[in-house]
């Protein structure tokens, strides 16, 4: 059996990658002490010695998904992989994985017990611990062709990144709202057609952008009564939030990045002119021009409707839902550590006229998804670019082509 000193986390494990088979953990480490395979199709493998688990997710072309510990003081090429190793890890990213933690956060169980989390979105890693311990390593991401660089291992994995439930119905909803322009379909471009270069896309990128207009006001219309109606029948597997309606269409969703080389955030004026330039761009494509769409927003109970309409910088008045489900706080997979509200405004989405809207995203001052009302297509910015939800994978797939140079490097091969 291989000495886990030989092994790494980065990836995973540096000899045992996210995505790989079972067979590959098995030659390396021999068969395992238990293996189970559930209803739907996932496979445990479990190294009772070794106080590791791997699990395999069917949907995930069987590969390697997520990997567990209940070692105490377990080392993997000198790093502890359980134990009070929260600020050991936090370095190893840093360090050995040359990552930012994109998110850092923590809960507190009914029993008093800390659950914390530290998610590295540029690898789609997160790492879990339970008072402090170190008991999970989830990965998120999906192959898309070729294995990330990154993966520092010689592997034959490669998921495809099959599609989850789609959307079951539209977002057309009968309203007293102003009339608008109707939305043109983005241009696909051919599937034959050749990948930009970085430079080639950037000079196509400002000649073919919309114009930012800072003296342009937002567009405020009215909101549906019934848009959380029509946004749960859309998108049944998920609420409002970006990150995690990714990881339930990922068949439809693309990820751009604001900046070239995947900077994260502007340090400069010009910089934040090529972030404008990128998110316009891809909103117009996935909202179209003259759209009408509805803005959700959360935030923790602290903020006021009209403070977040501030913040925000939509200068119009937020209707207020109320708390969103509390098991987006509680319970083993809560993603917040305090209970969130939700808020709405209905917009028509128009090129220029959202600057401020789109710089408190990028700074993380607030967090949002704009939602076309006729098809349901989505975009939701964050700090360091955009997630777009499009209305059909095939339109996802043209949109991949046209902004090859924007995506992050998981997803373009390099």
């Amino acid at each position: 059996m291989t000495d886990l000193e030989t092994l790494h986390i980065e990836s995973g494990l540096r000899e045992i990658p996210f995505g790989c088979k079972p067979d590959h953990v098995i030659q390396l480490l021999g068969d395992p002490d238990e293996r189970e395979t559930d209803e739907d199709g996932d496979l445990t493998m479990e190294y009772l010695e070794l106080g590791l688990t791997f699990s395999f997710w069917a949907d995930f072309d069987n590969g390697l998904g997520e990997i567990g510990t209940e070692r105490t003081g377990a080392l993997l090429c000198g790093f502890e992989l359980s134990g009070d190793n929260q600020e050991t890890i936090k370095a190893f990213i840093e360090q050995e994985l040359n990552a930012d933690i994109s998110l850092e956060d923590s809960r507190v169980h009914e029993e008093g017990r800390v659950q914390s989390w530290i998610e590295v979105e540029s690898k789609g890693i997160t790492f879990w611990f339970d008072d402090g311990l170190l008991y999970l390593i989830d990965w998120t991401c999906k192959f898309d062709g070729d294995t990330p660089a990154w993966f520092h291992a010689d592997s034959d994995s490669e998921s495809k990144g099959s599609a989850q439930e789609k959307k079951t119905s539209s977002l057309a909803i009968a309203t007293e709202a102003p009339e608008v322009a109707e939305p043109q379909a983005p241009s696909s471009a051919p599937s034959s057609a050749p990948a930009l270069t970085q430079s080639e896309s950037e000079t196509a990128e400002k000649e073919a952008a919309p114009p930012i207009h800072a003296d342009l006001k937002t567009k405020v219309t009215t909101l549906p009564d019934d848009v959380l109606e029509c946004f749960e029948a859309c998108y049944p597997n998920s609420p409002p939030i970006g990150f995690l309606l990714r990881k339930e269409y990922p068949e439809l969703w693309l990820r751009i990045h604001s900046l070239p080389d995947s900077k994260r955030w502007p340090t400069e004026e010009s910089e934040y002119q090529t972030l404008y330039r990128r998110h316009y761009k891809g909103a117009g494509e996935v909202l179209g021009e003259g759209s009408h769409c509805a803005v959700l927003l959360i935030a923790p109970g602290e903020v006021s409707a009209e403070e977040l309409s501030v913040l925000s910088g939509l200068g119009g008045p937020l209707h207020a839902y109320g708390a969103m489900d509390e098991s987006l706080w509680t319970g083993k997979k809560g993603v917040f550590k305090e209970p969130m509200f939700l808020f709405g405004i209905g917009i028509t989405w128009e090129s220029g006229c959202y600057d401020a809207f789109i710089r408190a995203t990028a700074e993380n001052k607030i967090k949002a998804i704009v939602v076309e009302l006729e098809e349901g297509c989505i975009y939701a910015p964050y700090d360091g670019g955009a997630d777009l939800f499009y209305d059909t994978e095939e339109d996802r797939d043209d949109a991949q082509k046209r902004h090859h140079a924007w995506l992050p490097p998981r997803r373009t091969g390099k």
